[in-house]
Parts: C-alpha cells; structure tokens; sequence
C-alpha cells in the first residue's frame, strides 16, 4: 500500500469527524438566539466542503501551505456568500456581507442573549467564527498532524458560551465534543502504532488498532470513565461563594436575624374568603395611604425575599429613626399614627408608613438602616396584639425632581440592580422594548408603569394564577397568550421591578397593605383584602419611590408625581451625560428593528431588494454539492488507489486483493499465511464469463484459471517475504494480469448488493480496516556463527 495515498485516506476519515465535532460543538452557541438554525444549516454546509476541500487538495498532493491557502480562501468564499445571501464576487455583494455584520454587531451589542428571532441575526458572526473553527482543526488535524491541537478551536468553541451564558450549555454538547475528540485522538494514533508493523495478536481476529485487547480496553475505559466524570462532577462540586466564609455587607456584631418571606402572607390572606380587620389606628393624616410590613430586596431565579439582615441590638424601635435625606427644596409634612394590630395579624414584620421617621413600641423590635423594616428579634413575639406610634414623613414629589435625578452610583447597594444567573433575556428585551424611547431613568420607570396599567394588554385576577415570582413565573405572566398578562399584585409589583433592574435603575419589592378604609373621623381600618404588593425604585434626590403598576380594577390611582406627559418620541432631548459610573440604561438608543414592518437601516441589502431565486437556492444547492461530494469521493479514491497498487510490487498488489475482498463482505483471515489466505479465498471466486444472480456459483472449481493466478500470486508473495535477497528479485512481467484475472474472479463470486456496496461505500478506505503493515523476514549474516548484520 502506497504510504501517500494511505495517508489521504486516513487524512479524509480525519477530516470529517473533526468536521463533525466542530460542527457539534458549535450546538452549544445555541444560547445566543432564539433562531439557532439560522448559522447551524450554513456551517452544516462549510464542514463538509471544509473537509471535501482539503482532501481533494491533499489527494493532488499539493504542498501543505497551498492546501490551507486554497480551504481558506474557497470556503471563505462560500462563507461570505452564506452570510451576505448573495455571492460575494461583486461590490454589491461585499457590502451586503458589510450590512450584515454591521447588524449582528448592533444586534449583539443591544440584546441579552439569546437575541431575539424578530431582531436583526446575530448568524453572521456565528458563522464566520465557526467557518473559521472547522479550518482551524481541519489545519491541525490534516495540515501539522497534531490532533491534540484541534482542542484548542474546540475549547474556544464550548468556552465561549460557558462564560457568557448564565445558564451554561447542555451536557450532551460536551459529551458529543469530546467523544468526537476521542475518535480523532483513537483514529490518528492507530495510524501512529500500525507503522511500526504487523501486531501480535493471537489467532486469526482482527487487531483494528495495532495494538493488544488488553491495551485497547484500558484506553477505551479510561477515555470513557475521563468524559463521565467530566459531565457529572461539575453538577456535584459546589461554587463557593462569600456567603461560605463569613463574610457579607452587614457590619457583623453576631445579632444576625434570619427573616422570613412574607410574600406567602401576602397569597394566604388575599385569597382567603373572610375579609377579616387587621390594623386599626388613629391619625392627622386626611388621606393616609399604603402602610409597608417588608421589603423584598433579595431576587434569585426563584423568588423575591427580604434576605438575612444584620440588625444590631443598639438598632431598638424606640424613638427617631435614621430617614435618608433627600435634595432641598422638597416640601414635607408629618402625621401622627397610634397603630393597634388586631389578633387576626401574626407576623415578624411590623406595618409601617414609609417613611417613617419615629417608631415607639415595648420589647425587643429592631429597625433596619437600610430598608427602615421593623422586625422582632424575640421568634416568641409577633404583631398579634401590639399597640405602638409612628411618626410618617409625607414627602411632595415632581417629575422635575425625578427626572433630572443624578446617577444613583454610591447611594445605594449595587446589589439592588443584580439579576439573577440565568435572568430570561426574553424580560431584558421586553423592558428595552417598552421603554426604548424615552431617555431618562424616571420616564423608563412610567413608561413601564403605563404598560402594565393600560397599555400592555394585562389583566387583574385572582383565579387561576399560580403562585410565585421567580424567572419562570415571570416569563409565563408575561408572555401573551395561553393565560399569561393575568395576575394580581405580586406577579406586577416583581415583574416591574425586575425589568427596572434590567435597565439599570435600583428596585424592590415592598409588601403591605393598600389604602385603609375610614371607620370615624380620624380612624381608619385595612382588613385582608387590603394586603399588597408594589415595586420602589431609587432615584437620586427622593429616595426610594413608590410606583403602581396593578391595574386600575385594583388599584384606581396611581402616585402624583407618575401622572404625567412622556417625551414624545423623536423630540429632542437634553439629557445628562454619564459619567464613569453611570448605568448603561442612559445610553440606550432606540431600536429601529422593533418598529413593525421596518428593517434596520443597511439590512436591507445592497440593492434594497429581496434576494434572487438563485440567491435563496444557494444553500439547497450547497447541500447538494456536498452529497454529490459524498457520493463521488470514496469511489474516486478507491479506484485511484485501485490502479496505483496494481503498477506496484507484489505486496501492493496483494493489498489490492485484501481491500477489494474487504470491500465485497469476503472475510479476510488476519494473520495468517500467504498460503491458508489462499486456501481461504478460492471458496470466494466465481466465472466471470456466467451472469451474476442473486446468489452466484463459488468455489474453486468454478475458475480454475484464477485459482492459478492466484497459486502464482502466493509464490511469489512467499518469494518476496521469506526468500533470500538474490532470490527475491525476480521479473513479474505477468504479476498484473495475475492480479486481474483474481480480481475479476472475485468480484464475480460476489452478488448484486455486495458489488453495489463496494463501489460506493468501500470500506477498506476506513483506517482501522487497513491491513497491518508487512515486515518482511530479516537475513541474519553471520561470520563464524556470530551475527555481524541483520539487514
């Protein structure tokens, strides 16, 4: 066998399955959009023509540096024309490639991964990138012969998503990945150990690997058990975090109190039957409104919660509390509250105005700094029966304080803006969506109230809704259809200050009770229909801001100060610039590609036309180029190898004879003589003059003249491998008519199927149905009965 040719089958067999770990792998790129078939088809496509390419350059045996120069110049081509929709020879098509990728660009830059399919794909740079993966290991694998090296573009490949994906790739990506990197790593170092001749083995079965059952196990076992273990214990090793160590924001005196959420109070009491009284007070105010029991700061994919507080002992209810000052000039007045918790309340949580600015109430109630919670730190002592006074601080706020609000960097915790790992970018996109044309922090933050209270298609309701307020819970209420946009108070108030997160304004979520009903001149009640939930947000200069995004069947009003006219879209705006510091959400644009029926400008193509027939037809037409590929390239090889053997010595020629029984299904006894592989193969030939049935006539009998041609075959074979060196050389003038007329026997013992399955699908191309290499016998010389040469 031709080692050349040897090689550009094992280099073709190479190829593909890197092409097809390249290709898998890129399946884990299917988190940055919601239409990943869109660069899956196209690079689908390149593998193949990738692989086909550099093999038909390989088998031309052209120098490596024109094979890489050809793969990238020729698939690069094709790349671009995938990408562009439009062949890329031309001007037109060199800025329709332009246009696109100045899209995706755009598109990636604007969107929370996965993109989504209505804005403008982000394929071309998958593409691009991916095309330029499958030549990197095709290069490494075929060019420098270095498998090892194909784990570079692969581990960029599964690498990228893994760090910008909060919800990782599927294991079954990795597992497909690396089995395809195990295959490459299996195929090329066979090739390795079968050059250094035939294996050991015992009896007449097949080494498919050149080396021992024993070896092949153990490598196999430890491939396996090393893809396993790389799957399942990332899922068992925990991420250690701060948390672990002790530490956390609070100021650490070791009075840590954990809370409880009291979200679940909020479901119980509002879908309970009896509208029972709760608290009952007294006040000055004419018009007192919400009254606060918690607030809910701490969001994870499943639940907003009032996290674990840092509440030192010296932090007593007992007289002023510590209120945030706000900018001057802001008008505020005080009331007073004797506030008498009725037995039908228990909870941790006291109810409280917000802001409040005095507390005064017996036992053990400490305050937080941070939210100004009022909470027991006695678990023996609840509101049930507490009587106390309050002082509310009634602050007048206006759209101008609100809207020319600073950037509320070092104000406030960043925590307040986090999302959680994995946060749907679904909800990202719709908040950009909704508030896209209006500049600043507090138009966004109405904007959002209105498209939950009018213009959003939502709906207040208690029927059928189920509970919860995590991601999942989220996208679900929000999505149109299939009930979503129905809920009541909790999925709004989380929803809104979710989104108002993901632009970059500070949120939470406040649990209470709505405004009291009167039951005397300066008393009022809230019973359990009045049990609550809305979002605050934090806008430099006033504080934490209520705002109200139930709908109006629930709530009627809404806070003064969000009762006012937007920016028009497409006025002019004067808006701050931001500095270092400022959250991204000032600087987003308006995105042309969510107005419906128009495309982004320079999407449209070159020619501001729809593609061409042929243009659309263009991957169908790849698709059936690399069939045809497919299809052509193992038989072209075999016959080229076919021919190549017979003008060879007798060893080729016999190599020839084991390929094509391989080819038609005869099996070929591995291992053993020249002479007991002829007694084995007569049973095999048949007449080549008889026409073929289904079933043809075999045996020895059958073609007595290719059973001398293949007597002659083996004499000579035992000639050149144990015969002295002055005996090995002899003249085989006939050695390829000899050659043929076995061949022709052979394929004439064959029926219909094995011929057919032959032609197209010859599976001795495979490398690990190569025969081993032949070592021909040493002579030993010697002098005196020493051995002076073996040669």
């Amino acid at each position: 066998m031709s080692v050349r040719h040897g090689s550009v089958v094992v280099r073709s067999v190479l190829g593909l399955i890197g092409a097809a770990t390249t290709w898998c792998a890129t399946l884990a790129w299917g988190g940055f959009s919601e239409a990943a078939g869109d660069y899956l088809r196209p690079l689908l496509v390149l593998a193949f023509v990738v692989t086909g390419t550099g093999a038909l350059l390989h088998l031309a045996r052209l120098p490596e540096p024109v094979v890489v120069l050809g793969q990238v110049v020729g698939t690069g081509l094709l790349a671009g024309s995938l990408v562009a929709g439009t062949p890329v020879f031309t001007s037109a098509g060199w800025s329709a490639l332009g246009q696109r990728l100045a899209a995706a660009v755009e598109s990636s830059q604007t969107y929370e991964a996965p993109v989504p399919a209505d804005a403008a794909s982000i394929a071309p740079i998958l593409v691009l990138g991916g095309w330029l993966c499958l030549v990197l290991v095709d290069v490494a694998v075929n060019g420098l012969r270095r498998v090892p090296l194909a784990g570079l573009p692969l581990l960029t490949i599964y690498a990228i998503p893994v760090s910008l994906l909060g919800d990782g790739v599927p294991w079954w990506t990795f597992a497909l990945t690396a089995a395809g990197f195990l295959l490459l790593l299996f195929v090329q170092q066979r090739e390795l150990v079968a050059r250094w001749g035939r294996g050991l083995g015992v009896g007449g079965g097949r080494d498919l690997t050149g080396a021992s059952p024993t070896v092949r196990a153990a490598a196999g076992s430890l491939g396996f058990a090393s893809l396993v273990l790389a799957v399942l214990i990332p899922q068992f090793v925990p991420t250690l975090s701060l948390s672990v160590f002790g530490f956390g924001p609070g100021s650490g005196s070791g009075d840590d109190i954990t809370v409880e959420n009291p979200m679940t109070d909020l479901r119980r009491d509002l879908n309970r039957g009896n509208d029972i009284p709760l608290v009952r007070f007294a006040t000055d105010n004419p018009d007192p409104g919400y009254l606060r029991i918690a607030v809910l700061n701490n969001f994870t994919d499943n639940e907003w919660s009032t996290g674990d507080r840092d509440i030192p002992g010296d932090q007593q209810a007992r007289g002023p509390l510590p209120v945030a000052d706000i900018a001057p000039g802001v008008e505020e007045r005080t009331f007073d509250h004797q506030v008498a918790v009725l037995e039908g309340l228990e909870s941790m949580w006291l109810p409280t105005a917000f802001p409040v600015e005095e507390v005064y109430i017996g036992g053990d109630w400490r305050y937080d700094t941070a939210t100004l919670d009022i909470l027991s730190a006695d678990r023996s002592v609840t509101t049930a029966g507490q009587e106390y006074r309050m002082v509310e601080v009634e602050r007048e706020l206006d759209r101008a304080l609100l809207d020319r609000a600073p950037n509320w960097a070092g104000e406030v915790s960043p925590d307040l803006v986090e999302l959680p790992d994995g946060f749907p970018a679904y909800v990202r996109n719709l908040a950009l969506e909704v508030t896209r044309d209006y500049p600043s922090r507090y138009e966004k933050a109405v904007a959002l109230q209105r498209w939950f209270r009018e213009d959003g298609g939502f709906s207040y309701s208690l029927e059928n809704v189920p509970p919860g307020n995590g991601t999942d819970e989220m996208v679900a209420f929000l999505t149109e259809g299939n009930n979503g946009r129905v809920g009541y108070c909790e999925q709004f108030a989380s929803s809104m200050a979710a989104m108002a997160r993901s632009l970059g304004i500070p949120a939470r979520v406040a649990v209470g009770f709505l405004t009291p009903d009167r039951t005397g001149p300066d008393t009022w009640e809230y019973s359990a229909w009045d049990m609550h939930a809305w979002p605050e947000l934090y806008f430099s200069g006033a504080g934490w801001v209520r705002f109200e995004p139930t709908p109006a069947d629930r709530v009627p009003g809404v806070p003064s100060y969000t009762e006012t006219q937007l920016t028009e879209p497409g006025a002019p705006e004067e808006t701050e610039q931001p500095g270092p510091t400022a959250d991204p959400s000032q600087t987003l644009q308006p995105d042309p590609r969510l107005d419906e029926g128009r495309l982004p400008e320079g999407e449209a193509g070159a020619a501001g036309e729809q593609p061409s027939a042929l243009v659309r037809a263009l991957p169908v037409l790849g698709g059936l180029a690399v069939g045809l590929l497919l299809l052509w390239l193992p038989r072209t090889l075999r016959r080229t190898q076919h021919r190549r053997r017979l003008r060879g010595d007798v060893e080729q020629v016999w190599a020839e004879l084991r390929a094509t029984a391989v080819d038609l299904g005869v099996d070929w006894p591995e291992q053993r003589s020249p002479r007991e592989t002829r007694d084995h193969l007569v049973r095999f030939l048949g007449d080549p003059a008889a026409e073929t049935p289904q079933r043809p006539r075999r045996g020895e009998h059958i073609a007595p003249g290719a059973v001398a041609g293949l007597d002659r075959l083996v004499g000579r074979l035992e000639r050149r491998r144990y015969a002295r060196p002055e005996q090995r050389r002899v003249i085989d003038a006939e050695l390829g008519q000899d050659a043929e007329a076995v061949l022709t026997s052979l394929w004439a013992g064959a029926n219909q199927k094995a011929r057919r399955r032959a032609t197209w699908w010859p599976v001795s191309l495979l490398p690990w149905r190569r025969p081993p290499e032949t070592v021909v016998a040493p002579t030993l010389v010697r002098h005196g009965g020493v051995v002076d040469h073996v040669g």
